[in-house]
């Protein structure tokens, strides 16, 4: 798991195993329902399944900075991470498209995930994280408030 590389290895020698697992987060995130939706086989409870599943690992991951930021960061970066997917989710459930992407989706948190195990600078992206995500939110928001005009 991510989070215990990122917690118990040293800076440098955790970049590697939270890479490969990070990856294999993002892919596994991107297939899970796409067998599914090929197979006309997608359930509304597989839909909450999966959002809650994302939102589960997204802050599973950021977790591993417990032992490396303050707790007040970490909790700062997990609840702001969430956001932009509850925006999109809002706006699914008001009949708009679900809206991805942003300055700092799911795809550059977790290279700034591999940035902090690479560097040791755990603070600095954690703030990053934060401050990304609550402006992806607020990008997604201002689509949403347009699409739903």
């Amino acid at each position: 798991m991510p989070v215990a590389a990122l917690a118990w290895l040293p800076t440098g020698l955790a970049a590697l195993p939270v890479a490969v697992l990070l990856a294999a987060r993002l892919a596994f995130a991107n297939l899970d329902g796409a067998p599914a939706r090929e197979t006309g086989r997608t359930t509304r409870r597989g839909a909450v399944l999966n959002e809650l599943g994302d939102r589960a690992a997204d802050l599973l991951v950021l977790a591993g900075f417990l032992a490396l930021a303050p707790l007040w960061l970490v909790a700062a970066a997990g609840l702001a991470a969430t956001l932009p997917s509850w925006v999109s989710l809002a706006g699914a459930a008001a009949g708009a498209p679900r809206r991805n992407g942003g300055p700092v989706g799911k795809t550059e948190r977790c290279l700034l995930v591999v940035v902090a195990a690479a560097s040791g600078w755990a603070v600095p992206v954690l703030a990053v994280i934060a401050v990304g995500s609550l402006l992806t939110a607020a990008v997604r928001l201002a689509w949403l408030w347009r699409e739903l005009a």
